[in-house]
């Protein structure tokens, strides 16, 4: 497969999971409520990202798309340990996951926008 084929298969599998997630209900700066919107949206994005690994790469470019999916490994775990620490009322520890989550988004988004895929970093 020749990238820009890759690149507009994994934009359309990421628009089908950008278009669920924006499905979610506004958490309205409530942060149970915002719990609930990342305990949906993870299994969402962990779908898509199973099916983005699955999609062959160009050759050559396994391990930077391997690299852009990691941050996103790592963006999603940053989202579950924010969501417990929300269920758990360690409101302590939300300014600092709440960083380290906006600040591995960006990271997942940024790779995946310096690869094309600026449907999946948007």
């Amino acid at each position: 497969m020749v990238k820009a084929e890759y690149v507009d298969e994994a934009n359309a599998i990421c628009k089908t999971m950008n278009d669920a997630v924006a499905a979610l209900p506004d958490p309205s700066g409530d942060p149970k409520k915002l719990a609930d919107v990342l305990d949906a949206g993870i299994p969402i994005i962990s779908e898509a990202l199973g099916t983005l690994r699955a999609l062959p790469p160009p050759p050559g470019d396994e391990a930077e798309l391997e690299a852009i999916w990691s941050k996103v490994d790592v963006m999603l775990d940053s989202y579950r340990q924010l969501a417990v620490a929300i269920r758990n009322d360690e409101t302590d520890r939300l300014p600092e996951l709440g960083s380290v989550a906006d600040a591995s988004q960006a990271a997942a988004n940024d790779a995946s926008n310096g690869y094309g895929l600026t449907v999946c970093g948007s």
